[in-house]
């Protein structure tokens, strides 16, 4: 269990998921933060991660991950960008949310609810299925990276974040509900 960011977070092994074990990865919600991949991650998110929606950039994931990654290079350090897409992989909504701000961090230090900010969509509280990318899939990639998600044959949306760490360096990640049973 832990803080991350601005979204407490209980993660737990999921057996059914992929077996490795202890490889070290970056969650970074709102503010980096680290622990042991286990695979097969579920998230319990107990705050929305809020998003004001841009246009859509593309008229496939291919048209929209490139656009959002040559926009990921034009935003400050911490801020990040979100597609939400259905089981078709078709993308549905495009926003992003500002790095954090001194209010921001001295919540996450405190361990205090983060304040509610202005947004067009959220990805809400709640059980999420999690991976972290280890690498930052190209245009012709990222349908395959999408294979967890799929193979579930989920009928709710998967979101990909993409978060900017640094200058050089960005953070995908993918969030969709488990399914049931």
């Amino acid at each position: 269990e832990g803080v991350q960011g601005t979204v407490y977070i209980v993660a737990e092994h999921d057996p059914a998921g992929s077996t490795t074990i202890g490889k070290r990865v970056s969650v970074l919600l709102y503010f980096a933060g680290g622990f042991h991949y286990l695979g097969g991650m579920i998230l319990h998110l107990f705050q929305q991660i809020p998003y004001k929606q841009l246009s859509l950039p593309g008229d496939s994931l291919e048209a929209c991950w490139q656009a959002a990654l040559e926009k990921a290079d034009t935003m400050e350090t911490g801020c990040e960008l979100c597609l939400e897409t259905q089981p078709d992989l078709s993308v549905t909504r495009y926003g992003w949310a500002d790095a954090p701000d001194e209010d921001d961090k001295n919540r996450i230090a405190e361990g205090i609810a983060d304040k509610q900010k202005p947004h067009d969509f959220a990805i809400e509280p709640g059980r999420w299925r999690f991976e972290q990318l280890e690498y930052l899939p190209d245009r012709d990639e990222i349908r395959r990276e999408m294979n967890p998600y799929v193979a579930e044959r989920n009928a709710g949306p998967l979101y990909i974040r993409i978060i900017k760490e640094n200058a050089l360096e960005l953070a995908v990640q993918l969030l969709w509900l488990p399914s049931e049973g």
